[in-house]
């Protein structure tokens, strides 16, 4: 499930659920390092742009 459908209320800068979700909501829109798609989420510890937790563990995967 995309984050965008998953945190409908996020705020930039502030982690939707603070100690377990990694992402952060951004002001810029950048593409997905796994599919592409335009998306403001960046992950803190991975250090790239993902929307969803399954480009996350795609990326896992093949890295």
């Amino acid at each position: 499930m995309k984050f965008d459908a998953k945190f409908p209320d996020a705020h930039p800068g502030i982690p939707p659920i603070p100690n377990v979700v990694k992402s952060l909501y951004e002001h810029q829109e950048r593409p997905c390092r796994v599919c592409e798609e335009p998306t403001r989420w960046f992950h803190r510890e991975l250090i790239i742009h993902v929307c969803s937790e399954e480009c996350i563990n795609k990326f896992l995967q093949q890295n």
